[in-house]
């Protein structure tokens, strides 16, 4: 567990939680972890618009197996229950 930095916390030199050092000792003011954000949403749609991209990304639907054999997870009794489920997901 750990505490986000931000707002009325941006000060803070310790951990609320733990009380240790935020920061790396010996070096000049360099965090021991730093949050990254992801746009997952975002890069999802710049993937889908690019066309030598979108093909793989509709592999999952395009590709399943006609046979009983389970070759990958799109074959699987649970991909096509949520398929069935959640038809705007599908």
């Amino acid at each position: 567990m750990g505490v986000l930095y931000h707002n009325e916390h941006e000060v803070v030199n310790q951990c609320l939680v733990c009380h240790e050092c935020r920061y790396v000792l010996g070096r000049n003011r360099v965090p021991k972890k730093v949050l990254r954000h992801f746009p997952l949403i975002l890069r999802l749609k710049q993937m889908f618009r690019a066309l030598n991209l979108s093909k793989f990304m509709k592999w999952h639907h395009d590709k399943i197996s006609k046979d009983e054999y389970v070759k990958h997870v799109v074959d699987s009794k649970a991909w096509a229950h949520i398929n069935f489920t959640w038809l705007e997901f599908a």
